[in-house]
């Protein structure tokens, strides 16, 4: 367990400390971006799929993206 869970969630430390290992963080973040997921799935068509089969799908990428996201290029996440 680290101690980052209580640090903000925008921080370099959140994003490194769930990518090394820690749940809590990776399901911090992913919970705080879910929201692109949202946002891409209402501006895509959906081609006859289900909303909440693509919602699984949008959130397996954004954990994917939170574990290979790195803060020091200077990019905001």
């Amino acid at each position: 367990m680290c101690i980052v869970h209580q640090m903000d969630l925008e921080s370099p430390s959140a994003f490194e400390c769930a990518q090394w290992g820690c749940g809590e963080c990776q399901d911090a973040l992913v919970r705080r971006h879910e929201g692109l997921v949202h946002t891409v799935l209402r501006r895509q068509s959906r081609d006859g799929m289900a909303y909440e089969e693509l919602l699984q799908e949008g959130r397996v990428a954004l954990w994917k993206a939170v574990l290979g996201f790195d803060p020091q290029r200077g990019v905001a996440f």
